[in-house]
């Protein structure tokens, strides 16, 4: 798949810019760097500028989102019913901007997997061929 071949690097790259601003949602009260709203948990990444939800361990398995005042949030994608509970903590700007990125992985994994099958449906035509 595409996204598997990314480099890590460029991964790094996309999950670690550094700029300078505030963490999301400093002014949502936060313990020990962790926030919990409606009973969903997110933890403050400060060496990333980022809020995050989920397990981190598999980049491939993130959407990243720029937010208004600047950072991130990461969000697993196996989290996603989780985020929906806790929307209400975001600003209008930042609901428009992960609703879009929702909705732009969505269709580039939905490309990906018709990519993938016509790749395989190919391979599955040319061995056709050669049994014949």
């Amino acid at each position: 798949a595409y996204l598997d071949d990314l480099d890590e690097d460029l991964l790094d790259d996309v999950f670690t810019e550094e700029e300078d601003y505030d963490e999301p949602y400093d002014d949502v009260e936060a313990e020990d760097g962790v926030i919990n709203y409606n009973g969903v948990t997110f933890v403050c990444d400060e060496e990333k500028h980022a809020l995050c939800l989920g397990d981190m361990s598999d980049k491939k398995n993130l959407i990243s989102v720029p937010m208004e005042k600047g950072g991130r949030l990461l969000v697993n994608r196996d989290n996603l019913g989780d985020l929906s509970k806790a929307m209400g903590m975001f600003s209008p700007e930042d609901k428009k901007r992960i609703l879009w990125a929702i909705s732009t992985d969505q269709k580039c994994r939905s490309a990906e997997e018709e990519i993938e099958e016509d790749i395989n449906g190919i391979g599955e035509s040319a061995e056709k061929k050669l049994e014949e």
